[in-house]
């Protein structure tokens, strides 16, 4: 509640893994939905997009609508949108039909995060959108060939740093994938981007069946400064598993606040879109809001 609107970029979850922990709604676009304008690719290489995160949806529909568009200085930027985002917030209806995939096949999922989530899905269900299970989207982790983007990505943008004394001053976590993005070969390099393809493939698939895609948006609970998140209870450094592989297919995608662990942290229920449909993915976070009427101020405030 510090702030009415916020902005984010996200090359693997940034936008839609604080949002989800803040309680807020946040929207990783289309990638190039929003131009980056500067004069090098953005630190996190093809992965990156610039997005908006606001209150509830409708906050980030009209900050997106503000800054999309076509820019001459971004060779990527897409044309502009044929209809206005906020709009589509404004007139929003609950979605005919939606997947739901707990897991997407390959993720361990914390008890309150998923009993939370699919609470929420069943509440769609009851309201009169069909929904569609589909355990297995991707049938294994693509944190590998993330995790080769992202390093060389790393290696590019902090590399020069390596033995100055600018290196100690880097994050802990940050220093071992500059150094692992240091032995990326070129043909490794391309072969992720190989699984790129492969990961928007498997989503296509998965759209024959309904045009959105709903998953937690975190696997894990929170973690306290400089600790990794828990499921069930045990530190897991997986607990974000839900969100960088809809950064390698660029496809756009949101959260909404499903509701508080015991613990009083909020968690996010995901729901990504077909390519290019921000405005059916921002209608659908406006409807599950409505309906699942989260309280945005904790008690007392």
């Amino acid at each position: 509640g510090m702030v009415a609107l916020g902005t984010g970029s996200d090359g693997g979850g940034s936008i839609r893994i604080p949002a989800s922990l803040c309680g807020l709604s946040g929207l990783k676009p289309e990638t190039a939905r929003v131009p980056i304008t500067g004069r090098t690719m953005p630190g996190s290489g093809l992965l990156s997009c610039n997005g908006p995160m606001g209150r509830r949806a409708i906050d980030t529909a009209v900050a997106l609508d503000a800054v999309s568009g076509p820019d001459g200085r971004d060779p990527l930027s897409l044309p502009p949108l044929d209809h206005s985002l906020t709009e589509a917030v404004l007139t929003a209806e609950l979605p005919a039909r939606v997947i739901w995939s707990p897991t997407m096949g390959f993720a361990k999922v914390d008890a309150e995060v998923l009993t939370s989530c699919t609470a929420a899905v069943e509440a769609l269900a009851s309201a009169g959108t069909e929904v569609v299970e589909i355990e297995t989207i991707f049938p294994e982790d693509p944190v590998t060939a993330w995790l080769v983007l992202w390093g060389v990505a790393r290696f590019k943008a902090q590399g020069h740093l390596m033995g100055t004394d600018g290196w100690e001053r880097l994050s802990p976590s940050i220093r071992p994938q500059i150094d692992y993005g240091a032995t990326v070969s070129g043909v490794d390099h391309a072969r992720a981007h190989d699984v790129c393809y492969e990961l928007n493939w498997r989503l296509e698939e998965a759209f024959e069946q309904a045009p959105l895609i709903l998953t937690p948006t975190n696997a894990g609970q929170p973690p306290l400064l400089g600790q990794d998140g828990e499921i069930d209870g045990e530190a897991e450094v997986g607990w974000v598993r839900f969100t960088y592989g809809i950064n390698m297919t660029r496809n756009p995608a949101g959260t909404v606040c499903s509701g508080l662990t015991s613990a009083g942290t909020p968690i996010g229920l995901q729901i990504i879109g077909r390519h290019f449909a921000e405005g059916e993915v921002l209608a659908a976070m406006a409807a599950a809001e409505q309906l699942i009427g989260f309280d945005e101020r904790p008690p007392g405030y």
